[in-house]
Order: C-alpha cells, then structure tokens, then sequence
C-alpha cells in the first residue's frame, strides 16, 4: 500500500500542494513516514496560521498524478 493509500485507510487528516502530499506530524505519522521509502525525502514545514508541524512528502499525492494521466491521454 503506497503512503497515500495508508494516509486515506487511517483516515488522517492531509493537504496537497500541487504533487506533494502533507499531513500533520504526529505520533502515528511519524512512525508511518519512518517506516516508508520516502523516509529520507520527508521535510517538516510549520503552518503558517496555527504554527504546527507537518510533514511535506515530495510526489505522493497519487491524485495529481492520476489526474495529469488522465490530462495527456485526452
């Protein structure tokens, strides 16, 4: 199951931007970005309004790509 797919199952709560896919930083988040591939490219950023941490994760919001495939193919 791709980290996406993980973040959508454990329903915790995520934004994108653009191809990126964000989720809060939390106890449980931590331990899912530890154990996957993207481990090593994960950022933490805070946000802007309430200064809470969030994970960036670098090309796994799989909706972007789903919907730029779908673009090309028309």
């Amino acid at each position: 199951m791709s980290i996406f797919q993980e973040v959508i199952a454990r329903k915790i709560p995520y934004t994108t931007w653009y191809s990126d896919l964000r989720i809060p930083v939390t106890t449980e988040t931590r331990e899912l970005v530890k154990n996957s591939d993207f481990s090593s490219s994960a950022k933490i950023f805070y946000d802007t309004v309430t200064g809470k941490p969030w994970f960036d994760l670098p090309h796994q919001n799989e909706k972007f790509w789903e919907d730029k495939l779908k673009l090309e193919r028309n």
